[in-house]
């Protein structure tokens, strides 16, 4: 592993878990912490997916699409930190900044989203 490399190559594990237990393997699930200050999964290039005889960089979020592997996020609120700070009133109008923050996490467009724990 590369001294950079902070992360696991979801691509990389859904070609052992089809080493290990072929074609109908049963690795069909990940979870993540996403939320307004921890939006790295869906924001940030860190996955490499190689097509073809192509390499690309894309999110956790696409990754896991393009493997057809399902994403349920975890910690919308911070461990309840996030219920003090109000997102922008221009993103969401709701009644309290919970609500918000937990809106901000189920508005996410990603076929892969399917959970908010």
């Amino acid at each position: 592993m590369n001294q950079e490399q902070v992360y696991l190559n979801l691509q990389e594990v859904e070609e052992y878990a089809r080493k290990v237990g072929g074609k109908n393997h049963n690795f069909k699930y990940v979870q993540t912490p996403f939320n307004f200050t921890m939006s790295e999964c869906y924001f940030e290039d860190f996955q490499t997916i190689k097509e073809g005889k192509e390499t690309k960089n894309c999110s956790l979020f696409e990754a896991a699409e393009k493997l057809k592997i399902n994403i349920m996020t975890s910690v919308p609120f911070a461990q309840g930190l996030m219920i003090q700070y109000p997102i922008s009133t221009d993103v969401f109008q709701a009644e309290n900044p919970g609500i918000e923050h937990l809106q901000f996490v189920r508005s996410t467009p990603s076929p892969a989203l399917i959970s908010i724990l």
